[in-house]
């Protein structure tokens, strides 16, 4: 509350100290001159920035109030993107150190929630095991739908294809009792990217994390749809043959792991009994699906901006029962990977 869009209209240093003294423009309702006082180094005339105005409430459960700064009087704060709660997938520039710069074209007086779409309504809905066709949006939607007695919209699904054709590339179900289906779709010539902004705040609202436009599509498909999907970069894959199996007993998979620093190991080999439900010939391992990650993952991926990359991206469906034994049998080194530290 009460943190609105301000231009700087002037400044000058505040002497003996490391304080700039900011004259801030809110609008003409709000007040054309705010004294505030700040110590970041990265303000200057001319900058539109949040300015958290007397009274204010910032989500770091932090509230603005008149605050004497050596001899003089701050009447408000300018914010950095992480006290009010932002990052980089929130908008451009927000996790740097400083305070947090917006676009030339920010309405002078406009409050930041309306400016940065945040003033929206979030949904937690505890769905129980028996209704997985509820852990959607669309599958809520119906769901409202039914219960309304109202008509259901269903999204538009059409697309265009140009009649492309990967003729290496194979999908082989060996294991059809617990994976019925697996579909996969070639396309080309994508161009590594970041997401828009609107999908970045949907995802991260749900809990998701923004990666890149390949990964977030598919994560979005998800929410959306309840369709679980990946993606996969045909320059990584050892040949483009998939072959969905049951492990053979003490069969191993190399399983990636992650430090403190959020740094990839070189991978613990682990041995499966008969059981598990495996993709052949991914990442050059195998690639135990969604309950572990194989080593080389889309985590390991540098992309180069101008990259045209070519995809496989496939759908699945796999019997719950399966999934519930799979992740049971292999929980204990889920949830306790090993991590090595080093003094450094």
């Amino acid at each position: 509350e009460k943190v609105v869009v301000g231009q700087v209209t002037a400044m000058e240093h505040y002497e003996g100290t490391h304080l700039e003294i900011c004259h801030i423009n809110c609008g003409k309702e709000l007040g054309e001159d705010h004294l505030i006082l700040t110590g970041a180094d990265n303000v200057f005339v001319g900058a539109k920035v949040p300015a958290a105005l007397v009274g204010a409430k910032l989500p770091v459960g932090m509230e603005i109030q008149p605050r004497k700064m050596k001899e003089m009087v701050s009447y408000g704060m300018l914010c950095s993107g992480e006290e009010l709660n932002l990052n980089k997938d929130w908008y451009p520039g927000a996790d740097l150190n400083g305070i947090m710069i917006l676009d030339e074209d920010a309405p002078i007086g406009m409050e930041m929630r309306d400016y940065l779409e945040l003033d929206d309504y979030l949904f937690d809905i505890s769905i129980t095991a028996n209704r997985p066709d509820c852990q959607s949006v669309v599958g809520i939607a119906k769901e409202v739908a039914a219960a309304l007695r109202k008509p259901f919209e269903a999204p538009d699904l059409s697309y265009t294809e140009d009649g492309t054709k990967n003729p290496d590339i194979s999908v082989t179900v060996i294991d059809k009792e617990t994976c019925p289906r697996y579909l996969g779709h070639y396309i080309y010539d994508v161009k590594y990217a970041e997401s828009p902004l609107w999908m970045k705040r949907r995802l991260i609202a749900v809990g998701h994390n923004a990666i890149n436009a390949m990964v977030d599509i598919t994560n979005y498909v998800l929410v959306e749809m309840g369709q679980p999907m990946h993606a996969f970069d045909l320059n990584t894959l050892e040949g483009s043959s998939i072959v969905v199996r049951r492990a053979e007993d003490k069969e191993e998979l190399i399983k990636r792991e992650f430090n403190p620093n959020r740094r990839i190991s070189p991978g613990v080999k682990r041995q499966f009994n008969v059981g598990y439900l495996f993709l052949e010939k991914l990442y050059n391992q195998l690639n135990l699906k969604k309950i572990c990650d194989s080593i080389q993952d889309k985590y390991q991926f540098h992309f180069d901006l101008n990259e045209i990359l070519s995809y496989l991206v496939y759908a699945r469906i796999i019997y719950p029962s399966s999934k519930l034994e799979t992740f049971n049998q292999c929980k204990n080194f889920i949830k306790q990977p090993s991590f090595e530290l080093h003094d450094e």
